[in-house]
């Protein structure tokens, strides 16, 4: 079961639709596991997020000046925004909050929005 699809309006028509793509299988394994097994311990799903997440972001930042693409530093600095507030979402569950629906929706909403939105705006889409 797929918690999200990638579909045609996540598409960029760039080479980061592949890490987008990889993004999804993560989050969805994530889910998968979960749905499988409540109690499962998410630190180790969290921090590859949370790697896949910086590594994208640099990747991402590096496309964009290479092909001067603009919004560069507003871009740059809403991927620190994000990277700042998985952190804090991470700190929450290391201090025992639970993960919930909520949260699958957070880390979707985290990546996808910025997709559909800020990626597809700076790149012309």
């Amino acid at each position: 079961m797929s918690y999200i699809e990638f579909d045609a309006k996540y598409r960029t028509f760039t080479i980061m639709d592949q890490q987008h793509r990889q993004f999804i299988d993560i989050l969805n394994r994530f889910f998968d596991d979960w749905i499988k097994d409540r109690k499962l311990d998410p630190h180790p799903y969290l921090m590859e997020v949370a790697d896949y997440g910086q590594y994208h972001f640099d990747s991402e930042e590096k496309y964009m000046e290479e092909n001067k693409i603009t919004h560069l530093e507003e871009h740059k600095k809403v991927h620190k925004e994000l990277m700042v507030s998985l952190a804090n979402l991470i700190r929450r569950i290391e201090s025992g909050e639970e993960i919930t629906m909520e949260t699958f929706q957070f880390l979707q909403g985290w990546l996808m929005n910025h997709v559909v939105g800020m990626d597809k705006r700076d790149y012309g889409l």
